[in-house]
């Protein structure tokens, strides 16, 4: 996979879900049975994923991301690097190593067991897998939005909190994002798009603030400009 700079999350989403009516099928002299077929992406590339919207987390529940420690070069140099086989490609092609992946694929299908794993994701899924995947995930625009928020409003009763339509506009203008965008951004963020209605009848801006120690609801948000 070539350097990019926004991976396409949304075809990789709907081909990696469970989608269609479930398909049947039967063994020879067996009964039928149902499945729901699945799909998977195996993809390897010299850099680190890249996904623009990191506020959709339907990539990152999908995505399991695996760094090799090592790299193989016709001439190595350093500690990481070792001598490349240029045969190595002639040699899989011959079936040289088919005994070792028939061995990986039997291992392998006892742990789709749902006895054994439940569900469709393989577990337990690596420590140092686990903290790839949180670095990737991390810097979307909902932490950004956290931030300002922390930054540029104050926690105060809902009456005076600010408008609903106008702290999305300002989020927006400091996201450098259309108010279309805000909606998932503030979702993520636990912030409702509609707002919340108030005493008064006005829908504003609620939601968590780190200067806000109060046990009870979340607060509402002012912008501190207004």
């Amino acid at each position: 996979m070539p350097q990019h700079k926004n991976l396409q999350i949304d075809l990789i989403k709907q081909y990696c879900e469970q989608h269609g009516a479930p398909m049947t099928c039967r063994k020879l002299y067996k009964g039928p049975v149902s499945f729901r077929p699945i799909g998977m992406i195996a993809a390897t590339s010299n850099y680190a994923v890249s996904v623009m919207n990191k506020d959709d987390d339907g990539f990152h529940r999908r995505a399991r991301i695996w760094q090799t420690t090592q790299t193989f070069r016709a001439k190595p140099e350093k500690l990481t690097e070792h001598k490349a086989d240029d045969t190595l490609k002639a040699r899989i092609l011959d079936g040289e190593f088919n005994s070792q992946l028939v061995w990986l694929l039997r291992g392998l299908w006892e742990t789709l067991e749902p006895a054994v794993n439940p569900g469709t994701t393989l577990l337990p899924i690596p420590v140092f897998m686990w903290e790839l995947e949180a670095l990737s995930a991390a810097g979307g625009s909902k932490d950004a939005l956290v931030a300002w928020i922390a930054a540029s409003c104050k926690p105060v009763d809902r009456k005076k909190a600010t408008k609903i339509t106008d702290f999305k506009k300002a989020a927006a203008t400091q996201l450098s994002v259309c108010d279309m965008q805000m909606g998932p951004i503030l979702t993520a963020a636990g912030i409702s798009p509609q707002g919340v209605t108030n005493s008064e009848g006005v829908r504003v801006a609620v939601g968590a603030h780190p200067e806000w120690t109060q046990a009870g609801p979340a607060p509402g948000l002012r912008l501190a400009c207004a």
